[in-house]
């Protein structure tokens, strides 16, 4: 199963570089329909280059066919996982930290920032209810609720952990976009617009992506019981 779905990705990759919408939203929704089947959330999860299967859940919300909002979330969850769980066990130099930052600002900006804010406030809920119970301990994972979010996050909610997100991958992309003008229009837009909200300068890199990968966790887990 997991050679076909190597197949269908690198399918999918290759039709996004051209003009054929139709073939790709076909190649797209054959890919997409593995993980509707059971243990289908083990498939992204032991995918080896979750890179290029972000790109893919990406692609979804480029060309979505569907105009289902649900379909939407799944696909910015999903996508948000591949490239942070990527960035987790796979990045070690500069160059490899540069690209999987423009995969994250692509995805956040091109529609899955909002289609993620649900999974988001969920997770915030849930958190300010294990702080107000105290129950911190063994809570899925290396990550402990109360040294994660802030009483920012969670009065501003979903939305502003998306900024923060967005806010780590504007700075590290920073040199790419003002060298060699990779974004154009709303996405360079977008670019300079999360750069000029002073109130993100208070995060260091590290505390928003212990975020990250604090969210991406969650939906792991949620992978596996599929």
């Amino acid at each position: 199963m997991t050679s076909k779905i190597e197949k269908q990705v690198n399918k999918c990759i290759a039709l996004s570089e051209t003009q054929a919408i139709s073939k790709l939203q076909n190649a797209l929704h054959e890919l997409y329909n593995n993980f509707n089947k059971p243990n289908g959330g083990q498939l992204i999860k032991h995918y080896s280059q979750k890179d290029l299967l972000g790109d893919c859940f990406t692609k979804m919300l480029h060309v979505d066919w569907t105009n289902d909002t649900d379909f939407r979330e799944v696909c910015a969850e999903n996508g948000f996982y591949c490239i942070i769980d990527y960035w987790r066990t796979n990045v070690k130099t500069e160059e490899e930290q540069i690209s999987t930052a423009y995969r994250l600002f692509i995805l956040l900006n091109s529609g899955g920032g909002d289609s993620l804010i649900p999974k988001l406030n969920n997770v915030l809920q849930k958190n300010k209810v294990l702080l107000r119970d105290n129950m911190f301990a063994n809570y899925l994972g290396e990550a402990h609720p109360h040294n994660v979010f802030d009483d920012d996050d969670f009065a501003k909610g979903g939305g502003w952990l998306v900024d923060q997100f967005s806010f780590w991958a504007a700075q590290t992309i920073k040199p790419l976009v003002l060298n060699c003008e990779v974004f154009q229009g709303s996405l360079l837009d977008d670019f300079h617009n999360i750069l000029s909200i002073k109130e993100l300068n208070q995060y260091k890199p590290e505390v928003i992506m212990s975020k990250a990968k604090f969210v991406a966790s969650i939906i792991g887990s949620i992978l596996d019981d599929m």
